[in-house]
């Protein structure tokens, strides 16, 4: 961190052995609570979770255990109309696989996105187990309707949420359990050989989601 992140960092709340939000310069978040650290970095170059992740777990709180790990990438994408955000929302999950209840989805759709009456996706995920061969972990990703408003009138748009979790593989038979010490170490080792295949990764899925709207 450099001495303005430092100078423009601030507590959000601080309770001793608890809870510690704390926000860095322009760019970043940080949440610590029992069995769970989240650092989360607005900005490009997003490289700097992982060093602080590593600064953290290695260095000033090197005790610690790392069990599991997600990398995530959240999107937002605004559209031009109602129209072409229901249509992504009909490519994703479509209304005539809902039986007889989904033709009622599907006429409700056709209501201006300002009516009450106004249906269509919320939000819908997949999972993708074991990704690239891995032996654990999995991909998930999840698209949520969103809308924005902007002055007078609302913008339609949708919020991608990719989770490309990581943890330990299983044991074989016979095999006993690493200690906490080694599973840490290999699990930061994953973190920092992984990170940036898997963040681009992530993006090309949320860009090939919006571009396969475009192309239906």
């Amino acid at each position: 961190m450099s001495k303005t992140d430092i100078a423009d960092s601030s507590y959000k709340g601080l309770l001793k052995d608890q809870y510690v939000e704390l926000t860095i310069g322009s760019w970043g978040h940080l949440t610590v609570i029992p069995d769970n650290l989240t650092i989360e970095v607005s900005e490009a170059p997003y490289i700097r979770a992982v060093d602080m992740v590593l600064k953290c777990l290695r260095e000033i709180a090197p005790l610690s255990t790392v069990r599991a790990m997600g990398l995530n990438v959240k999107s937002s994408f605004s559209f031009v109309d109602h129209v072409e955000r229901d249509n992504l929302g009909m490519r994703l999950s479509p209304p005539s696989g809902w039986g007889p209840w989904g033709q009622k989805v599907r006429e409700s759709i056709d209501f201006p996105m300002t009516d009450a009456r106004h249906g269509g996706l919320k939000s819908v995920v997949m999972r993708q187990p074991r990704p690239d061969g891995r032996e654990s972990g999995y991909l998930d990703v999840r698209v949520d309707s969103a809308s924005e408003a902007r002055g007078n009138s609302v913008v339609p748009g949708v919020q991608i949420f990719v989770n490309d979790h990581h943890d330990m593989p299983p044991l074989a038979e016979g095999e006993e359990a690493p200690s906490a010490h080694v599973q840490t170490a290999k699990m930061l080792d994953v973190l920092e050989g992984a990170f940036d295949s898997s963040i681009a990764r992530s993006m090309e899925i949320c860009d090939g989601i919006i571009q396969g709207s475009k192309q239906a």
